[in-house]
């Protein structure tokens, strides 16, 4: 029987609430669970802080070498996207440090190991030089062996990578098959670094939201085209609420900040500690941390395939863990179709289905190398249990910080556009949608933020999410002259057979804006 409290999903679990919950760290690994209190403590920083920089080492302690089989030809990696949302001087820079001291220490030994091969390859190929040169200018003396073929020059193994290129990231993943992390202190600079070659435009959003599903897509490039490329990509970083909201707040909902588990802790209370009694971090933690992240990185690839392809070691669920998850999924896809959901959380909800078996993955393997009495090929219901613990809480922070950024003054722009659509647009107008005719009352595009007096970077967010939950569509409308045509948008009717402010309060109310 499992130790650990089981998900009970109520009623009430599955709405859309926004309202935080706390770390539940009763139900971890019991050593993790300890090793977390035991670094909070002694930090004086949220729980919150530790667990996501060590689910972020262990992700790529573990790397590409193992993929959890959800179901037949459903299978996941360990590669995290983690955002920790937090004001400035939260101590998240000191926690980050800590937590990435085993893939740093890691990374400065295969940089040593790198370069002392490096440096006997360059002896190799000096002495080889040297001595086909020696033969060519004494053709007539007994030559000088040389090997038939030339040294091969030796692959950096690297862990981490940031402020690089996408292309240059594309090599990286084919001399690094095991994959690598990002560790941003600032998350606006991987995001502002995006398309900075190309005047901000470019590919390099799409590069990384490939990534995170583990399978880059072929690009073109200017000397060469690559091909589809698995890797393994995990990123952490900080970003603050203003940052946060900055770039998301009129942003099209393309699925960018879906994909990374959100966490924005409460503040712990202040207290005074008197100087004989300061916490540390004690020894015996750090050793865990250590073995922990060690243990995963001397796993290895099962083998190759006969395309020299690195094999992957699969595990498998269990028959009990598999029933707790389709369970838990099918309450996330009947979440995702509630009406009072917002368009905004809907793809965070989907995300959140594969992240369930990432993070099974990870707490299976933490299990495994805490002593506790796992089998590794296959993964059981306490662990998943414990999964399913950590998405409820990624699922509440999700929910609260999509709230708090999506829901600002686009919320006024969207009542006026809806009662000036209806006051002043054209009624009984009938276009095909994709569920057959519509009707409704249109407006030109440029007619309506000209009236409403807001820029059109306003306006098109509004219309977009309201297309999103099915409110409308665009449509072409004529100009006078009826020879040519223009953007409109179409309010349909059963939106606005009652009042459009009830409507809208209506709408408001429904998803606890």
């Amino acid at each position: 029987m499992s130790s650990i409290p089981p998900i009970k999903l109520t009623e009430d679990d599955i709405l859309y609430t926004a309202e935080r919950m706390p770390l539940p760290i009763t139900a971890m690994p019991k050593k993790l669970a300890k090793f977390v209190a035991t670094v909070s403590k002694a930090l004086r920083c949220p729980p919150d802080y530790v667990l996501a920089g060590a689910l972020a080492s262990c992700s790529i302690g573990i790397g590409a070498t193992r993929k959890l089989e959800l179901r037949q030809d459903w299978q996941e990696q360990a590669n995290l996207f983690i955002g920790i949302v937090a004001p400035p001087s939260t101590k998240k820079t000191p926690l980050m440090k800590f937590t990435m001291k085993p893939v740093w220490s890691t990374d400065e030994y295969n940089e040593r190991v790198y370069q002392d091969k490096l440096k006997a390859y360059s002896i190799q190929m000096k002495e080889r030089e040297e001595a086909l040169e020696w033969n060519k200018r004494n053709p007539k003396k007994e030559p000088k062996p040389v090997a038939a073929e030339e040294p091969v020059a030796p692959t950096e193994t690297i862990l981490e990578v940031s402020d690089i290129t996408t292309e240059a990231l594309y090599d990286i993943f084919i001399e690094n098959p095991r994959g690598v992390i990002g560790v941003h202190d600032e998350l606006t600079s991987l995001f502002d670094s995006q398309g900075q070659y190309k005047g901000g435009k470019g590919g390099d959003a799409q590069f990384y939201m490939s990534a995170h599903s583990g399978v880059l897509q072929p690009r073109g490039r200017k000397d060469k085209r690559t091909r589809r490329k698995e890797c393994f990509l995990t990123l952490i970083g900080n970003i603050t609420p203003d940052k946060l909201t900055e770039r998301y707040k009129n942003r099209p909902l393309d699925g960018e900040i879906d994909r990374f588990l959100l966490l924005y802790p409460r503040e712990p209370k202040a207290e005074m500690v008197q100087v004989d009694d300061t916490p540390v971090v004690t020894p015996e933690a750090k050793s865990y941390y250590s073995h922990l992240f060690e243990s995963m990185y001397k796993m290895n690839f099962e083998g190759k395939d006969e395309n020299g392809k690195p094999l992957a070691k699969i595990i498998k669920l269990n028959r009990e863990a598999a029933m707790i998850f389709n369970y838990y999924e099918g309450n996330l896809l009947s979440l995702m179709q509630e009406p009072d959901v917002p368009a905004f959380m809907r793809g965070v909800y989907g995300k959140l289905i594969g992240y369930t078996g990432r993070l099974a993955l990870i707490l299976h393997y933490i299990r495994l190398y805490s002593g506790e009495a796992v089998q590794e090929d296959t993964l059981d219901a306490e662990t998943m249990n414990m999964a399913l613990h950590l998405v409820q809480y990624f699922k509440s922070h999700a929910e609260f910080v999509h709230k708090a950024v999506r829901v600002s003054d686009d919320d006024a722009v969207k009542k006026k556009a809806m009662l000036h659509i209806r006051d002043r647009g054209t009624e009984g107008q009938e276009t095909i949608s994709a569920n057959g005719s519509a009707k409704g009352t249109t407006m030109a595009i440029k007619d309506l933020y000209d009236a409403l007096n807001v820029p059109k970077k306003k306006v098109m967010p509004v219309l977009g999410e309201l297309i999103a939950e099915g409110w409308g569509m665009y449509v072409k409308i004529p100009f006078k002259d009826r020879k040519r045509m223009r953007e409109g948008f179409m309010l349909f009717d059963q939106q606005i057979e009652q009042d459009t402010g009830e409507v809208y309060e209506e709408m408001a109310s429904a998803r606890g804006w």
